[in-house]
């Protein structure tokens, strides 16, 4: 019997869209499994990355921010955004604000090569 390990990497992308295409919402199954080895983690980056819906989230949540600093902290992840909805909101913390226009003057640049 096959284990899920010894898949190839095609057909390990092929169970990824299926996943992305088909479950609202799979952030929570694509964390799990790139958290269980290097390859899943690479493969399910294109996943994690290729949407983010800031307006999802309510106010005061910390989300937004976590993402825009894991993009300016890992800016080669920039390459598999291909839409970013973020609702900016008061800041008081100058970081913050600086991750947020990052993101956004990455996710410019990403789509002026495209």
């Amino acid at each position: 019997m096959t284990t899920i390990d010894e898949l190839s990497n095609e057909l390990l992308i092929n169970i990824l869209e299926h996943l992305a295409d088909h479950i609202p919402r799979p952030i929570g199954d694509l964390v799990a499994l790139s958290s269980t080895s290097r390859r899943f983690r690479i493969a399910a980056e294109p996943f994690l990355y290729h949407t983010y819906e800031g307006h999802r989230y309510t106010l005061g949540n910390p989300n937004q921010h976590l993402f825009a600093e894991t993009l300016v902290e890992q800016p080669t992840l920039s390459k598999h955004v291909r839409k970013l909805d973020l609702t900016l909101q008061h800041v008081t913390e100058d970081r913050s604000m600086t991750a947020a226009r990052a993101v956004a003057t990455t996710k410019l640049q990403t789509l002026s090569k495209s």
